[in-house]
């Protein structure tokens, strides 16, 4: 019933959003749930959708999320949980993150499915082991990386993510929902 009481943000295939967790998110208030929560409202007619969700670590603290995915009518179909979502030291282009691909296949006649991104308080006590500069350019360089402690990220109620969204028509993708089209059997 509180699902009904929050703004679904509206995002369109083969967009690239980004995202803040901060004071300026929604709250939900459920046991395992714990700080902003994102909600998203996705198209569901065009075929199979892959999201790759990134959290970005900033500085030391990088949000930890959970997705779950609720079909046309806001019911639970498919959940992951944090700890699908891994660690990715940084790259040219990219910073050091969490990072998952979710890919869906909504059923036919769903016109939206809904993605509900949220972190718990067990996540937040947790943290996440980072590559440090030093031993990164020694391996790219095919040195002998140090023997240093490597740096950590706290888990944290904020931070930053981006969503990208592409469709494509396969079948090998979790189905979300069922087909309810009415038409009887001859």
């Amino acid at each position: 019933s509180q699902l009904q009481t929050i703004h679904w943000q509206s995002v369109q295939a083969g967009e690239n959003a980004e995202f803040d967790m901060n004071a300026s998110g929604q709250n939900l208030s459920l046991n395992q749930i714990s700080g902003k929560v994102l909600a998203l409202q996705l198209p569901a007619d065009h075929g199979t959708l892959t999201l790759r969700l990134r959290s970005l670590i900033d500085g030391k603290q990088v949000f930890s999320p959970n997705v779950l995915v609720l079909d046309q009518q806001q019911q639970p179909a498919a959940f992951y949980s944090s700890n699908q979502f891994s660690y990715q030291p940084a790259s040219l282009l990219t910073g050091d993150r969490l990072e998952g691909t979710l890919k869906l296949s909504p059923a036919p006649g769903q016109k939206s499915i809904y993605l509900l991104i949220y972190t718990t308080p067990q996540d937040v006590a947790q943290h996440t082991t980072l590559e440090g500069a030093v031993k990164a350019y020694a391996k790219a360089t095919g040195n002998q990386p140090p023997n240093i402690p490597d740096p950590v990220a706290q888990h944290s109620v904020q931070g930053h993510l981006s969503l990208k969204i592409t469709t494509e028509r396969n079948n090998d993708a979790v189905t979300i929902g069922s087909n309810h089209s009415g038409i009887a059997a001859a």
